[in-house]
């Protein structure tokens, strides 16, 4: 997947998270919004760190 498109899926899923995170925070249920803020974080950890792997066997891949 290409970084624009890896930004891309994040970006979506980000927004799709916190806004059922707000939607939930505006009925009252305020505790899911900072576990939807973590399930963010943990995403992007994710997805940098496929990033990176993804990088490292695209350069072995080109060198040899």
């Amino acid at each position: 997947m290409s970084p624009a498109g890896l930004a891309t899926a994040f970006a979506a899923l980000a927004a799709l998270t916190l806004a059922i995170g707000a939607g939930f925070a505006v009925v009252g249920a305020w505790l899911v919004l900072p576990f939807a803020g973590l399930e963010v974080l943990m995403l992007g950890v994710a997805f940098f760190v496929y990033a990176r792997r993804a990088g490292v066997e695209v350069d072995v891949e080109q060198s040899q």
